[in-house]
């Protein structure tokens, strides 16, 4: 699904995260706008507060440098077999923000896309989520009542955790379901690793979009 939203704002930890596949070496979305909380859906998103479901979406786009000679516009693909979708963006320009609106939003003005780019078609699911645990390269904070045959972490334990990449906790689901939901209750620390993470695994150079380019691609 795409969103047809303003742009993306963080609300705490549930967000959406969209993941971009680089080559460029740019540095990652700035946290405000790679997490996010709404219930709207989407490319592969930003957060859960404000503009998605996640609950946690995560966008991938393809490195500029693989134009559009090497893959269609709109075409569908995944790097790996339990990878995230990716879909094909052309390059372009739009009209970002709005005259008169807040400091932030304003003046109106156009930016250019100079090159085609892969991004997540979908947020990034708790299925999809699940094989980063598992695989030692994510981890989230559980909240409520501990699951049957758990204990209940200790304020130290909870408080190191927010603050160890390397927490291996699942995050919660607030009863809404897991599978093919989009993953929610994560931190951008989590986001982050979840992009390392897939670099590493599929040899390609993954981040989280620029404001500008999430934008274009809704």
């Amino acid at each position: 699904m795409m969103i047809k939203s303003a742009r993306p704002m963080l609300d705490g930890l549930d967000a959406a995260v969209y993941l971009f596949r680089d080559k460029s070496g740019r540095r990652p979305v700035p946290a405000d706008c790679a997490l996010q909380g709404s219930d709207m859906a989407l490319l592969k998103a930003c957060s859960v507060g404000r503009v998605m479901a996640v609950c946690a979406a995560m966008v991938f786009m393809l490195d500029p440098s693989l134009a559009a000679d090497e893959r269609r516009t709109g075409e569908v693909f995944r790097d790996c077999p339990k990878c995230p979708e990716l879909v094909v963006v052309p390059a372009g320009n739009y009209l970002m923000g709005k005259d008169g609106g807040s400091k932030k939003e304003s003046p109106a003005h156009r930016v250019t896309i100079g090159s085609a780019f892969a991004i997540g078609k979908y947020e990034v699911t708790f299925d999809e989520w699940e094989v980063c645990i598992e695989e030692g390269g994510c981890g989230a904070i559980i909240s409520g009542p501990a699951p049957q045959g758990k204990r209940e972490v200790s304020f130290a334990e909870w408080k190191a955790c927010l603050t160890d990449d390397k927490c291996q906790a699942h995050p919660d689901d607030h009863k809404w379901g897991r599978g093919r939901r989009p993953v929610m209750n994560i931190n951008f620390s989590n986001a982050e690793n979840f992009v390392q993470w897939l670099s590493r695994k599929t040899k390609k150079t993954y981040r989280l979009p620029t404001e500008a380019e999430w934008e274009y691609a809704a």
